[in-house]
């Protein structure tokens, strides 16, 4: 689910693939960053993710200072048994804004 402004904050789920023959352990950080470069978490999630495999919806959100915010997501897999780090970042292609009413 796409980053949504609603009840005075953004709002989404996001879900991870292991398309790999090995677990990993995965960490998925989503920050909503505004004008200004000021980050603020809406979630955090941490746990291994075992091969061939899609993660649960991975849920986040916050209420915020009203204002335009560009939502990062980064989601760090590391394959210990390899010895390897794959990192993968997103964001919105636009702001999202919403106003004091």
């Amino acid at each position: 689910e796409s980053p949504q402004v609603r009840d005075q904050g953004i709002w989404g789920k996001v879900e991870v693939d292991n398309q790999t023959e090995k677990p990993f352990d995965l960490t998925v950080i989503i920050l909503a960053v505004n004008d200004t470069g000021k980050a603020f978490a809406l979630g955090y999630q941490h746990f291994t993710l075992t091969p061939q495999k899609q993660s649960p919806p991975i849920p986040f959100g916050a209420t915020l200072p009203f204002g335009n915010y560009v939502v990062h997501l980064d989601a760090i897999a590391e394959v210990a048994s390899i010895n390897t780090i794959h990192r993968v970042h997103l964001q919105t292609t636009g702001k999202l804004t919403f106003k004091q009413p």
